[in-house]
């Protein structure tokens, strides 16, 4: 009786002890860290406690595909558990991606880190998973991403915008008379909408002001030099708008057309910049008078002339 109890025993002992055994085994939550490629650091949670002679087998593979790292050229060189003794290589590396640790002696802790090192470092810019598994029955796999592999590239083009508009393109400066200044009544605007960075320039030119006679021409003249009795034509900026849209830049017309009272200049049939901005522009415009005198025997005819405004923008 007293042999059959003690048998009864050690049948509960060795089922409590595989109760407790599988107990223990669960699925664990790890995370993998690389500084290199080739040095890693698995950070087993607690709860993972594995004394000498216990097995650690990893695998490792590429997570979009599941294609295994060959780790027999590729091979673990050494690996350490807990407290720092290096640890037997039992496998340290098959062609499938296994590698098998098995811990030594009293070095181990509940939770501790298993440092390991390959022969060479994986390839940049891929993702990894790596599977963990040990002889207690734990498992638990983690992601290893290197470089570009977890990140997204967003790209988008915005092309190059040059506008301009041009209001009151017909202006009449009426009889002309040799005892009175003619100045257009209503002014062409001249609007721009660009998003070039280091700004625009509006320019201008114009054909000879001359009559149905060509050999009739009322010359060029610079706005100060207009008077009252002399033959001339000139063209200036008379106002610069402001600008309402957010992110504009203030327009500035270019001294030489910003008016009476600066050192102006005449306009002539090359193209010359009137009014310019540092920046872009959501907005802008330009206000443009023109104006005209004759003389005395200035020659009866029909004058015209045209008057070309281009922008050109600084991307």
């Amino acid at each position: 009786m007293k042999r059959f109890i003690s048998q009864m025993l050690s049948v509960v002992m060795l089922l409590s002890l595989l109760i407790a055994s599988q107990a223990q085994a669960a699925s664990v939550v790890i995370s993998v860290a690389s500084g290199d490629r080739q040095n890693f650091t698995i950070d087993l949670p607690a709860g993972v406690d594995l004394a000498g002679g216990e097995t650690i087998t990893l695998r490792l593979t590429t997570t979009a595909n599941g294609t295994a790292v060959d780790l027999d050229a590729n091979s673990l060189t050494s690996a350490i558990l807990g407290a720092g003794t290096t640890e037997v290589l039992a496998d340290s590396g098959t062609t499938a991606g296994f590698a098998t640790i098995t811990a030594t002696a009293d070095d181990t802790a509940d939770g501790a880190d298993l440092v390991f090192v390959l022969t060479s470092a994986l390839t940049d810019n891929l993702a990894y998973t790596i599977n963990y598994r040990d002889s207690l029955g734990n498992f638990g796999a983690a992601m290893i991403n290197f470089g570009t592999a977890n990140q997204v590239s967003v790209t988008a083009t915005v092309e190059p915008i040059l506008q301009m508009a041009i209001t009151n393109t017909a202006i009449d400066l009426g009889v002309l008379t040799a005892t009175a200044q003619a100045n257009s009544g209503t002014d062409t605007n001249v609007a721009v909408i660009t998003n070039a960075a280091s700004g625009y320039s509006i320019l201008a030119s114009a054909t000879n002001f001359i009559g149905s006679a060509t050999a009739n021409v009322i010359p060029f003249l610079d706005k100060d030099a207009q008077a009252t009795g002399t033959e001339g034509f000139s063209l200036d900026v008379a106002a610069v708008n402001a600008v309402t849209n957010p992110g504009s830049t203030t327009l500035t017309a270019v001294a030489g057309f910003n008016g009476a009272g600066t050192p102006s200049t005449a306009i002539s049939g090359t193209g010359q910049t009137i009014a310019s901005a540092t920046g872009p522009a959501g907005d802008g415009s330009i206000d443009v008078n023109y104006s005209a005198n004759i003389s005395v025997v200035t020659e009866a005819d029909a004058y015209s002339t045209t008057v070309t405004y281009t922008v050109t923008g600084s991307f």
